[in-house]
């Protein structure tokens, strides 16, 4: 008996046991909470990140240069956008003399990538995280003199002031082009410091695909600010015009 009670439940344990398929018939949407003021803080939560804020706020509000002058950053060879690359050819020259035993030519930055302009006065730990938040790597490529006429092109066209420095040009016109005052050799090769966005072809810089090689530098583009701010007491901005319109 009860060997022939096992054998008639073995359909039903496989019907129990076989998959079941759900339909969804109703969605409730719940009602939209705004986000404000109304929303009342929680006074234990508060009190446990109040310690860290105010160690996190120390940090970020220590002054650590200051700028004579305002630093806007719209317009063809603002002083931001000199000021920048400027900078950054600059810092970058510290670690690629020490490997290579001489200088990058030149820089070449994205407007974009500076996320905000700044007045005369003090400049602080926070501000060099806000004109760089991303964490894009400064690299060197190395380009033909003659590849470097799609970036003029690419620089005359722009409706914005990019950061360049080593170089002057005016638009639309390759023979112009000076490379640290000094007109540009075809056949020569030169070093561009950038960063990996636009090597990588952001902003549609697609002319260092044409690039005889790439080196990574191994530092953030924003490490680079704050150890210039840090070094320098009192900012050097040169405001020389370098795309001639």
């Amino acid at each position: 008996m009860r060997k022939s009670f096992f054998i008639l439940s073995i359909p039903f344990l496989f019907l129990a046991c076989a998959k079941q398929s759900y339909k969804v018939t109703n969605i409730v949407h719940p009602a939209n909470k705004s986000i404000d003021a109304s929303i009342e803080a929680d006074k234990e939560i508060e009190a446990f990140i109040l310690p860290f804020k105010e160690k996190m706020d120390g940090e970020m509000n220590k002054i650590l240069t200051y700028a004579k002058i305002d630093l806007p950053k719209d317009g063809f060879n603002s002083p931001l956008a000199n000021f920048n690359c400027d900078m950054i050819l600059e810092e970058a020259n510290f670690i690629y003399e020490k490997r290579h035993g001489k200088k990058i030519d030149l820089c070449l930055l994205n407007w974009g990538g500076m996320r905000r302009a700044f007045g005369k006065g003090d400049l602080t730990l926070k501000n060099a995280y806000e004109l760089m938040p991303f964490d894009n790597m400064a690299w060197v490529v190395t380009m033909k003199g003659k590849d470097l006429e799609p970036m003029v092109n690419y620089l005359s066209e722009s409706d914005f002031g990019h950061p360049i420095a080593g170089m002057t040009f005016s638009p639309f016109d390759f023979k112009s082009l000076k490379i640290n005052g000094k007109p540009v050799d075809v056949n020569a090769t030169y070093t561009i410091v950038t960063n990996d966005f636009l090597l990588n072809g952001g902003d549609k810089m697609t002319f260092f695909n044409a690039a005889e090689s790439k080196e990574d530098l191994d530092i953030k583009l924003r490490d680079m600010i704050i150890d210039h701010f840090t070094k320098n007491d009192t900012l050097k901005i040169n405001t020389d015009k370098r795309i001639l319109k």
